[in-house]
């Protein structure tokens, strides 16, 4: 007759093997799986959370990728436009062209 061992470990869980050293160790079935032992549950609890931080990291990081192509299509397209690419105008440039366009509206009227 075949006796029940850990899923993980296959530490037995039942019979001769198990009441020694189950005592000696240990070692018993988990509470909350009777499938594995309680020294495996507690192992499995550490590797769940470092595999969701994981899951988490490699989310992020595929979100900033994506947000780089887009960025870098973006540029693309400014860059291939017909129209140049202008600098911003000094403000005497801009003192400059509401002088001209002041001259004009008055020029008109005299």
């Amino acid at each position: 007759m075949a006796h029940k061992k850990c899923l993980e470990c296959e530490a037995p869980l039942e019979g001769l093997l198990y009441n020694t050293l189950g005592k000696v160790f240990g070692i018993k079935p988990s509470k909350n799986n009777s499938e594995i032992c309680n020294k495996c549950e507690s192992d499995a609890k550490p590797k769940a959370k470092k595999a969701e931080k994981e899951q988490v990291t490699n989310d992020v990081e595929e979100v900033v990728k994506e947000n780089k192509k887009e960025t870098l299509k973006e540029e693309e397209k400014d860059t291939t436009s017909k129209e140049p690419i202008r600098k911003p105008k000094t403000a005497q440039q801009l003192l400059n062209d509401i002088g001209e366009k002041k001259g004009e509206d008055d020029g008109g009227n005299q």
